[in-house]
């Protein structure tokens, strides 16, 4: 849908709405979730980036928490995130092609980091920084996170072509990143 001067329409937030699963949640719903996931991350990282399925579908999807993104009832975007050390690292964000420039992916990422927030304070973990990968052919995605107060890391991430973007936290101020849209989580 366009707006009337031919812009992509945004999607209206009552129809964009955000599952969080892990595999702590019963075995049925977890397939379920995991097994749409994983066409979103087939049809964006393997078909589109040309990741190997390999290095996609990886041994940390057992101990991380995914987000499914939906638009009404039809699969939009997703993410995954864990824990490593005292950093939240989000290491999949992708939103289906037809979704896109849309403020999918900003909103995905808003509600990832709203629940990382909630289950570090549940359990009692002291997070110092929110780290995500970028691909390093993203340079428009670098940008914006760098605008948001996210800085840019030192460091290979194994095979993966990634830069890593991290948003240090401190204790004392909860973040605030006004380029993202979020404020006070």
């Amino acid at each position: 849908m366009r707006e009337i001067d031919g812009t992509l329409r945004k999607p209206a937030d009552i129809n964009l709405h955000f599952t969080f699963f892990d595999n702590t949640m019963e075995e049925p719903h977890y397939r379920n979730n995991i097994d749409i996931s994983r066409i979103l991350r087939r049809r964006a990282y393997v078909d589109e980036l040309g990741v190997s399925a390999e290095l996609e579908f990886d041994e940390f999807d057992g101990e991380s928490r995914h987000v499914l993104g939906s638009y009404g009832d039809a699969p939009a975007c997703y993410a995954r995130w864990r824990v490593n050390d005292n950093a939240a690292i989000i290491d999949r964000v992708c939103t289906l092609h037809a979704y896109r420039y849309r403020g999918v992916a900003r909103k995905c990422l808003q509600h990832v980091a709203h629940d990382v927030l909630c289950c570090a304070s549940r359990l009692k973990l002291t997070l110092h920084g929110l780290v995500l990968l970028v691909p390093q052919q993203h340079s428009t995605i670098q940008q914006k996170l760098a605008e948001a107060s996210f800085i840019s890391l030192d460091g290979s991430v194994g095979p993966l072509s990634c830069v890593r973007m991290c948003l240090p936290i401190s204790p004392e101020a909860p973040p605030r990143f006004p380029s993202l849209g979020l404020v006070d989580i």
